[in-house]
């Protein structure tokens, strides 16, 4: 079902199931069908679709510009311009704040969270100089703390899309342009010119192979996400394509992730000897680290340097002692030191990242297998989060 002007429509016949009139305007329904969201002057209205009963109510004092739902329907986003440029979650059982996402400018424009609810990404305007470029900015739904900020150099986005695995954010808008942005990095991995007109919507199909762009011009136009070709052949090149997935052109990563994904008899046994599965630290492993983030305090430069080389070599296995070392009031010279292997060990993330994509795209037998050796590590690595997380979603997808 989708709601739309008032209207409870059934997608596969195109029927009206019932033209309930609700009071709110922007109706949006749940991913469950179960409830539908309005606002009316200041007021949130959570209704049953077929009946219109209202189920709940509350007031967020403000008319609100954009407005986007968690895919699990929990909390409502608005962005209103008598906030100057603030969005507020609310929670919706409860009509109570949950927290507060600050913008570049005083106008929200459009909000939309990422398929796992973790984050929502925003655009926003300059309400007195209309040309102003338009940034986009990506916060933490449960903080309202910013976590990126990109810069797409156009003076009105109008819409926003992600990509079902949530690392792909897609804008369009005034220019023409429908850009692909990679969203652990701010950086772009694609774009698409072909419209006579502002885009006005885009979609990305369930596995992220196709994008649909609508606009003024009142033309649709479906498009090869990839921009990689399964005829192209990987000979010799598997290896210059790993290189490609730590790249900082996220252009060139991306088309490395399709290209690697259209050949997994390549490139999965590649993945098996750069991924290996996050192990537990043990004790000893634990004691040693301690002393290395001992000596990055120490008063001979060489023992620090010595001290945060060897802890740079440990990659990731190490990044929860790290973290716990900064809430313990470190020195000035050792709080530098790890977050510049914390900041070091973010672009190593982002390589896996790119990975994980890799086996979540090419979905064989071998990829799966793969992603549930790594689903299997040491439970506190991110690599083993973002591996389960990543198999979550295959399985999920293979039983549709």
């Amino acid at each position: 079902m989708v709601q739309f002007s008032g209207s409870t429509i059934e997608m596969a016949t195109g029927k009206t199931l019932r033209g309930q009139s609700y009071r709110g305007y922007g109706a949006l329904c749940t991913a469950d069908g179960k409830f539908v969201v309005s606002l009316d002057k200041g007021l949130v209205f959570v209704q049953e679709p077929d009946s219109g009963k209202v189920i709940h109510k509350f007031a967020t004092q403000e008319y609100s510009l954009a407005t986007a739902l968690s895919p699990d329907g929990k909390c409502l986003a608005t962005g209103s311009p008598q906030r100057n440029g603030t969005v507020v979650i609310w929670e919706l059982a409860t009509g109570k704040e949950r927290c507060r996402c600050k913008g570049v400018y005083d106008q929200i424009a459009k909000l939309v969270f990422s398929p796992d609810g973790k984050y929502l990404a925003g655009t926003t305007i300059k309400s007195r100089d209309p040309i102003a470029e338009t940034p986009i900015q990506l916060w933490d739904a449960a903080t309202g703390r910013q976590i990126r900020h990109f810069q797409p150099r156009v003076y009105y986005v109008h819409c926003l899309a992600y990509s079902s695995d949530g690392r792909t954010l897609a804008s369009g808008g005034v220019d023409k342009t429908i850009r692909l942005w990679e969203t652990a990095t701010g950086k772009e991995r694609r774009h698409f010119d072909g419209h006579r007109g502002g885009v006005q919507s885009v979609a990305f199909s369930s596995d992220g192979t196709r994008l649909v762009s609508a606009s003024e011009d009142t033309t649709a136009l479906v498009w090869d996400a990839t921009g990689a070709s399964g005829d192209e052949r990987l000979a010799g090149r598997v290896s210059a394509l790993w290189t490609d997935l730590a790249s900082d052109d996220a252009a060139k990563a991306y088309r490395g992730v399709w290209l690697l994904a259209r050949h997994p008899a390549q490139s999965v046994p590649l993945l098996r000897e750069q991924l290996p599965a996050a192990r537990a630290i043990d004790a000893e492993t634990r004691k040693r680290v301690e002393r290395l983030l001992t000596d990055l305090d120490s008063e001979e430069a060489m023992v620090r340097d010595r001290a945060a080389l060897e802890l740079a070599k440990r990659g990731g296995e190490i990044e929860p002692i790290l973290r716990k070392a900064l809430t313990g009031h470190p020195s000035l010279e050792q709080r530098k030191r790890i977050e510049r292997l914390l900041e070091r060990l973010e672009g190593e993330k982002v390589t896996l990242g790119r990975a994980l994509e890799v086996l979540e795209h090419a979905n064989t037998l071998e990829a799966r297998q793969l992603l549930e050796a790594l689903a299997g590590g040491d439970g506190e690595a991110w690599r083993t989060r973002e591996a389960k997380a990543t198999l979550l979603r295959v399985q999920a997808r293979k039983e549709k």
